[in-house]
């Protein structure tokens, strides 16, 4: 009984396409995709001001701005990380016409702004206490899922186009290696072995 090499890789390279297949949609579909602390950005502008849902990252550190992350719970019950961003306003200097940028922390009871460098204490402790307070509202819940959309169908994208690489690169070698071995083994193409070619016979009649 001869065994045929050719039928059995054949069936090695189904298999693991079908593996590769199943990988990549298992992958796509299952996986949860990324979404970083700064694709949800809520902007603050005064110590008396809600945070604003940004729709860009204005949080700039060489404006004076700073950043603080927070963790929320979304409705769906997932953790995600948000960005606030205490924007820095300018202030003037006493008898001096150049202007300077720091964050306002504080109102007097004639609603004069006081505003510090991000790195001092007052800004620091500003800053703790008010991301302390802060709640996801509903159109950073929405635009978080709107992110969390986006970036799974990128992953999809992107996963489908690795999947559809890596079999045609399967098969492709598959066929080329195929090929070689025939040559190697004098096997016509098409063919899983060597025929034998029956010489030809004519009929002589003694008659």
């Amino acid at each position: 009984m001869k065994v045929n090499f050719f039928e059995g890789g054949r069936r090695v390279v189904l298999i693991i396409t079908i593996t590769i297949v199943c990988i990549g949609v298992g992958y796509a579909f299952f996986s949860e995709p990324y979404i970083s602390n700064s694709d949800i950005t809520y902007n603050t502008y005064s110590p008396n001001d809600i945070f604003h849902l940004s729709q860009k990252n204005d949080c700039k550190d060489y404006s004076n701005n700073i950043g603080e992350i927070v963790e929320r719970e979304t409705k769906d019950g997932v953790q995600i990380s948000i960005k606030l961003c205490f924007i820095a306003q300018e202030f003037s200097k006493k008898d001096v016409s150049d202007k300077i940028k720091l964050i306002p922390y504080k109102l007097d009871e004639e609603e004069y702004v006081f505003g510090a460098d991000k790195n001092s204490p007052e800004i620091i402790e500003y800053i703790s206490d008010k991301a302390y307070y802060f709640e996801l509202t509903d159109d950073g819940y929405n635009e978080y899922k709107r992110k969390w959309w986006e970036e799974k169908i990128n992953d999809v994208k992107e996963t489908s186009l690795v999947v559809l690489l890596s079999v045609l690169g399967l098969w492709f070698f598959s066929c080329v290696f195929g090929w070689i071995l025939r040559g190697f083994l004098g096997i016509r193409n098409g063919q899983d072995f060597r025929v034998k070619e029956i010489p030809p016979t004519s009929d002589l009649n003694d008659n």
